[in-house]
């Protein structure tokens, strides 16, 4: 471990810890890629000198989720996503798409038929796994050119990811386009009422009645440790106008790039980043009590044990550099919060988000 990263401030209060069976208005979806509990536990010691310290491990309630595949023990990001996003399981590199090839539907989607806002939120590219499988269905995730025409069909309010999805929302004929043909994209979302941002502070600029298209630079202002959290703040302004409520997916990155690499820095800077969002989901959610935090992780990577010796040393071992099938942490607080606990599968999220936000 070579840096030190910022962590969040403690919460103003502790939350407290109740049983409010009420259907949440609002639900936010904080999803650290990779972040396992070996992640958080590594963050937790290197940032804070002591275990379960994170700001989101002090939300009231909790449950192991296990993150399997239908067609592998290790799942990959595209078939966690669409068990967190819809409620099933597929086959590896499948977007929001059955194992026979059906369109399925995700909790964002079922959401705005019901009138709701709609935010997606990553420090990854937009066309990445997680993100695309509340807008998008494709039988491969690599199909970005598809997966951002998709993501214009979505009509959702805000979505926002790194610089590096830009390139399959230009013409072929424009500098840096990935695309093989001349669609442009951009025209056709500012069509629709959409804003295009590059960077953090222009977004809380963007007039109420406008959508929200944002392509952030990864290296500059998405490397910082509160930016998401940052980038939550505005978003949940913007989106709770919504007297029918909204619903928000944000993502960080950084422990899936930490894991494969079995880089710690990373590691600890992208769960730091998740627990900087989460600070600002649970105070938001300590003033609306219509609203429900969820925090989790789409799979473990990188296999990481960290000990702090007697002699103070934070000893630490990556034991691979791909994904592995360790079940992973959820943490809950708000309306319904209760219903997280014990062992579940990645699938019940989907279930639950699904159920609560049809209502």
């Amino acid at each position: 471990i070579t840096q030190t990263s910022k962590p969040a401030p403690a919460l103003t209060a502790a939350l407290p810890v109740e049983t409010n069976t009420a259907t949440p208005r609002n639900i936010i979806l904080l999803v650290g890629d990779g972040m396992g509990h070996g992640a958080l536990r590594l963050t937790s010691l290197a940032t804070r000198n002591a275990d379960d310290q994170l700001v989101l491990q002090q939300m009231p309630f909790n449950a192991l989720c296990t993150t399997y595949s239908f067609s592998d023990e290790v799942t990959d990001s595209a078939a966690s996503g669409t068990a967190n996003a819809c409620g099933q399981k597929t086959k590896n590199g499948m977007i929001a798409t059955s194992p026979t090839g059906q369109q399925l539907e995700s909790a964002a989607t079922l959401a705005k038929k019901q009138g709701r806002s709609i935010g997606i939120m990553t420090s990854d590219s937009l066309l990445g796994a997680t993100p695309a499988v509340f807008y998008a269905h494709n039988k491969s995730r690599g199909s970005y050119q598809n997966i951002a025409n998709d993501s214009l069909l979505s009509t959702f309010d805000i979505l926002i990811g790194n610089a590096g999805g830009l390139a399959w929302f230009l013409p072929k004929s424009a500098s840096g386009s990935k695309r093989n043909d001349d669609r442009a994209l951009l025209p056709e979302f500012s069509a629709q009422g959409y804003m295009v941002i590059t960077n953090i502070s222009s977004f809380a600029q963007v007039p109420a009645q406008q959508k929200v298209l944002g392509f952030i630079d990864y290296k500059g202002e998405l490397s910082s440790e509160p930016c998401l959290g940052q980038l939550l703040d505005t978003a949940l302004t913007r989106l709770n106008a919504n007297p029918k409520g909204f619903f928000i997916m944000l993502e960080s990155s950084m422990p899936d790039s930490g894991g494969h690499g079995n880089k710690p820095d990373l590691t600890i800077m992208g769960t730091t980043q998740i627990d900087w969002a989460a600070r600002a989901a649970l105070e938001f959610a300590r003033k609306h009590q219509d609203t429900l935090v969820l925090v989790t992780a789409d799979h473990e990577t990188g296999g990481i044990q960290s000990i702090r010796t007697k002699t103070g040393a934070l000893t630490l071992r990556y034991t691979t550099t791909s994904h592995t099938s360790t079940p992973v942490d959820l943490y809950a607080f708000g309306p319904s919060a209760h219903r997280i606990a014990g062992n579940i599968d990645n699938t019940d999220i989907g279930k639950l988000l699904r159920e609560l936000l049809a209502k």
